[in-house]
């Protein structure tokens, strides 16, 4: 039986993540097209944060693999 307690938050939600990603590419894609620097930086950044979450739930679904 799998239970796990972990508190639901935003960042545990695949969707958010999605839409994150999303919201990110599009900003560097419309940066990009119409040569709009902010935008660009903006969705660099957009998407590195959703990098980061994903890597750190990976860490985590791993270290709790391995433990048990």
């Amino acid at each position: 039986m799998n239970t796990r307690n972990y508190t639901k938050t935003w960042w545990r939600s695949k969707w958010a993540l999605v839409a994150l990603c999303v919201v990110g590419l599009g900003g560097v894609f419309y940066g990009m097209v119409y040569e709009n620097d902010v935008i660009f930086v903006v969705g660099l950044i957009i998407v590195a944060v959703a990098y980061l979450v994903i890597r750190k739930q990976l860490k985590t679904s791993i270290r709790q693999r391995t433990e048990q």
